[in-house]
């Protein structure tokens, strides 16, 4: 249980904190910050990972939609819009 002087925090709230680069040693217990610090870099890479999952969607839809060139099997794409989602993949990835 958590001593009175800490008693407004929730565990969410140190792990968001925690998340976004937030300094934690006072929040966290020695002995557990590093099992802590363990499980919020593995959220992290969930998040980039889901992130990256998204993006590939998006390429995967925007080939799936683009126009067909006739006669022939290939199709017109956008090259920016490919670009630019290949460039958040990389901006995502760690």
């Amino acid at each position: 249980m958590a001593s009175p002087q800490y008693s407004f925090l929730s565990s969410s709230g140190v792990k968001e904190i925690a998340t976004f680069g937030g300094d934690v040693s006072k929040l966290v217990p020695e002995e557990v910050r590093p099992a802590f610090e363990g499980s919020v870099r593995a959220v992290a890479n969930l998040g980039s990972a889901m992130d990256v999952l998204v993006l590939i969607d998006k390429l995967d839809d925007l080939v799936h939609n683009a126009k067909p060139v006739p006669l022939t099997d290939t199709v017109r794409v956008d090259k920016e819009e490919i670009y630019d989602i290949l460039d958040q993949m990389r901006a995502t990835i760690p």
